[in-house]
């Protein structure tokens, strides 16, 4: 597999705290929204998560890059994940 590129302009919001954002995907139509979601658009995206608290975990930053992939595969839950490799 070779490098892909994919033009997209992401708009990000951010919401004060988790039910915020939760309530907004919600009203987005995205009812199964546990953290976050994001919402595609031709070549644009939305990607809508809570700030990071000031004692933030990693755990914090995989809301965000889960988000941010969703704009690239916006169904990868559905086709599971063979498109993504890991590497350690």
């Amino acid at each position: 597999m070779g490098l892909e590129i994919t033009p997209l302009l992401i708009t990000l919001f951010l919401y004060p705290g988790p039910e915020d954002v939760v309530a907004a995907c919600h009203n987005l139509g995205i009812e199964q929204a546990v953290a976050g979601c994001a919402v595609k658009r031709g070549n644009t995206c939305e990607v809508h998560v809570a700030r990071l608290p000031l004692d933030y975990k990693a755990r914090d930053f995989e809301v965000m890059g889960h988000e941010f992939y969703h704009c690239r595969f916006p169904d990868f839950h559905a086709t599971g994940l063979q498109d993504v490799q890991f590497r350690r």
